[in-house]
């Protein structure tokens, strides 16, 4: 198992438009009361993701979405990596977001 937090300034999240954010997690966001907020919880989480797999710090975003289904936890779905999610804890608080994620490995 490994885990891996990262912590966002909200000034440095890429525009909801950016590739990096499925269309899902676009919708998703947008029907929250403050979107960018959302967002950067999930730029947090791909992030985080990639230190947690110990990725190359280019890897990529794309890869990762932040899957999240009405009154349950959010998932991280990691596209190409078959059958492999991870945990994911996402918040944010003023100008900031976070997210810690725990991967299984197999």
């Amino acid at each position: 198992m490994r885990m891996s937090v990262y912590l966002v300034h909200l000034a440095d999240v890429p525009e909801s438009s950016d590739p990096i954010f499925t269309a899902e997690e676009r919708r998703y966001c947008d029907t929250r009361h403050d979107p960018a907020s959302s967002l950067a919880g999930r730029y947090a989480a791909k992030r985080a993701a990639v230190k947690a797999l110990n990725l190359p710090v280019d890897t990529p975003l794309d890869r990762f979405e932040v899957m999240r289904k009405q009154g349950r936890a959010p998932r991280l779905l990691i596209h190409d990596v078959p059958k492999r999610e991870a945990y994911v804890s996402l918040s944010h608080s003023g100008d900031y977001a976070v997210a810690m994620v725990v991967v299984e490995l197999e």
